[in-house]
Formats: structure tokens, sequence, C-alpha cells
């Protein structure tokens, strides 16, 4: 009988021989990233010259959001659409399985966020005890929704697509309009997520001097959910699990199955028609996929336009730093999305390379692709949020080092 740590070990012998590297290598870098933020803490509050102010709570609730958010989000990819999802699908791997390699692929990346956030944990205690406690309740409520809440929605969004209530569901709300029930795997995660980073922006006075009740609730509250969640979940998963994999890798081939019905936009066609060199056709292809199969990368970049304008006109306190919190997530999110092209469903390489299309060709249609999301959704928040600030070289600043600290972050992630 296969077990989760078999699976594990099968799982980590094939992405060493893929991509080469070790968990150690992904760890350091991990590290590197907290120095850094670390780093940026102690250049702004002036420790060189013997000062040892607190960073701030923006700069901390920053930290925890960039440090736990892209693991969390990750959740139903390293369940349902890795590389070797549609092979493990085929195969009689007991639920129990499935549902412990889960878990430990969840807390392999909640680790990696709180190495990225310990280097600030420990400045901060340093500089005040207390604030430097709350931060790592904090890091550590956010540690248990990326290792155990976010893989039991998973699970729940799972068992609804496979036992067909979400194909009911969507049925009763949109009739003939439909979407496709996979993207419930993602929507409820998202969600979930959403919910863990606002609860997390209302700690900020909890931080700044643990006088606000709300945030040690909110701490000790998250990290009960994410406990119970996960025991439901195991109870569920040995019976839901091994359905769901068969469900959801055949529902992703029925679907990638009949792109002909769903055309490009129009703006999508616009960029394919200026493409030379044999990359339009590709980046058609590329964007046709992209939206039936990552449908939440659209929401994400209308969530960050819609908050860059919001934070930008508002002008509330820190409004830089909350700009750049929004900036480093949206950074975040299109490395997620270059990375998505690079990757099966929306790239094959193998197939590709028996194809008449030159590796340039592919590589522009990937830039473009990218390109379009950060154009549409952020060029024009983001010029907005600029033009609205008093100190518009100011805010440019803190928005150009969101933006490099958000993509070096998830940049640096493997896992």
């Amino acid at each position: 009988m296969i077990t989760g740590r078999t699976l594990i070990a099968w799982a980590d012998s094939d992405e060493q021989r893929r991509r080469g590297g070790r968990p150690a290598t992904t760890l350091i870098a991990a590290g590197v990233a907290g120095v850094a933020l670390a780093a940026v803490a102690v250049a702004q509050g002036g420790w060189l010259d013997g000062a040892r102010p607190t960073p701030s709570p923006a700069f901390l609730i920053a930290v925890a959001l960039a440090a736990m958010v892209p693991t969390m989000m990750m959740a139903p990819h390293r369940m349902f659409w890795r590389a070797d999802a549609a092979m493990v699908a085929r195969l009689p791997i007991p639920g129990a399985a499935l549902w412990q390699a889960a878990l430990v692929r969840a807390r392999r990346g909640a680790l990696l966020g709180v190495v990225i956030a310990a280097p600030v944990a420990a400045l901060t205690t340093v500089a005040d005890p207390g604030t430097g406690a709350r931060f790592a309740a904090i890091v550590g409520a956010l540690a248990l929704c990326a290792a155990a809440l976010l893989p039991a929605v998973c699970v729940g969004a799972a068992h609804a697509v496979a036992s067909g209530q979400a194909d009911a569901a969507s049925r009763a709300l949109a009739g003939d309009y439909t979407v496709a029930t996979t993207t419930l795997l993602g929507a409820l995660p998202g969600a979930t997520v959403a919910g863990a980073v606002l609860a997390t922006a209302m700690t900020g006075g909890w931080l700044r001097d643990g006088a606000d009740p709300r945030g040690p609730a909110i701490a000790l509250g998250l990290g009960i959910i994410a406990v119970i969640a996960a025991a439901l979940a195991s109870r569920a998963a040995p019976r839901v699990m091994p359905r769901a994999m068969r469900e959801v890798a055949a529902l992703d081939r029925q679907i990638l199955a009949h792109l002909e019905i769903h055309r490009a936009t129009g703006l999508e066609r616009a960029v394919a028609a200026r493409l030379r060199d044999g990359a339009g056709p590709v980046f058609d292809r590329m964007a046709r996929l992209l939206r039936r199969r990552y449908p939440l990368f659209a929401l994400a970049g209308a969530l960050a336009g819609i908050a860059l304008v919001a934070i930008g006109l508002g002008r509330p306190t820190d409004a830089d730093r909350w700009l750049a919190i929004t900036l480093a997530g949206a950074a975040a999110v299109a490395v997620l999305l270059a990375r998505a092209t690079t990757q099966p469903a929306i790239e094959l390489p193998r197939a590709t390379a028996t194809l008449p299309i030159a590796p340039a060709a592919v590589a522009t249609a990937r830039r473009a692709a990218v390109a379009l999301w950060l154009g549409w959704w952020l060029t024009a928040p983001v010029a907005i949020a600029i033009a609205a600030s008093p100190s518009p070289a100011r805010t440019a600043l803190w928005l150009a080092a969101g933006a490099a600290a958000g993509a070096t972050i998830v940049a640096l992630r493997r896992r």
C-alpha cells in the first residue's frame, strides 16, 4: 500500500530530476529574502545610527503577508494541478496517502514563510519584546492557515466538484451560462486567503501597542479554525481525495479540449496580431488556456487595481506602505503567471518541440501574456496612485520597492 511518505519521496525525486536543486537551497533562498526584509527595516529605522525603533505595524503586516500569502495561494496547485497530478489520479493511491502528501507540501510552504519572516521577528523582538511576540503570533496564525486551513478548504472544494454540487449550483445560479466547475478549486481557497488577509490587516492596532483586543482574538481564531478544519478534512480525505483527484483530472482534460468554443478577446487578438515571427498563434493559444485554466489571475488583477485606486485616492495613514504592500501582492501574482506559462497545461515543452515553432516565439508569447496582464490591470491604477500622492516621487519609490520585494520573494519559492 502506498503511503504519503512514499508519495512525497517519489515527488521529491521527480522534482530534483526535472528542476535540479534541493529543498535546503530553497530554505537558504528564503532566509536570504528574510534578511533582506530585515535590512530594509534596519535602514529605514536608523539602526545604523544607534537607534533601535520598532518597525511600524504596516511594515510588519506587509512582511507577514508577503511571507505567507504566496504559499497559501499555491495550495490548490500543490494538490490538484501539479505536473504529476494526472498520473497520480490514475493510480490506486489511498485517499489518506494523498491527504498526508498534501499536508507535507503545505507544511513545507509554511516553513518557508516562517523562515522569511524570522529575521524581521528577531529584529522586532530586540527593539521591543512585546511587539516581537505579537508579530510572531500573527505569523504563527498565518502559518497554521497555510499548513492546515487551506489544504482543508481545497478538500472541501474538491468534494463539491467531484460530487456534482458545484455543477448543480452553477446551473441553478447562471442557467446555460455556467462556468467551469474546477474554478471552485481556486475560488474557495482564494476567498479564504482574502479573509485571512483582511483579518491580518485588522491587527495593526494590536501590533502597535497591544491594547486592541481584536488582535489576539484574530490570531487565536485563525489558529483554532485551521486546526478544526484540518481535523474535519482528515476524516473526509480517505473517502474524498481519490475521487476528487480523478474527477479534477478528467474535468481538466474536458475543459481544455474545447478551446475553439471560447475565442480570444478583442484585446488578446489585437496583441496576437502585432506579434511577429510566429509568436502570434502561440500567444492566442496561451491566452485562451490561461483564461480557462487560471481565471483567478483576472480576479487578482482586478482586486489589486481596485485596491491601488482606493488607497491612492483615499490616502489613509501610511498610504505609501499600503500601496507598496498591494503592489507587492500584484507583482507576486505576475511572477506566478509567468511561471504558469511555462508549465502544463499552458505549455507542453515536449509537444512544442515537435512543432515548427521557434523557442524565441514561445518566449515572446509568454512575455506578451504577462505584459498584457500588467498593462490591463495595473498601469492605470499605479498612475492614479502616483498622481494623487502629495509626494509622487516618494510614492513611486515605495511602489517600486514593493513590486521588487513581491516578485523576488515568489521567484525564490519553488514549492
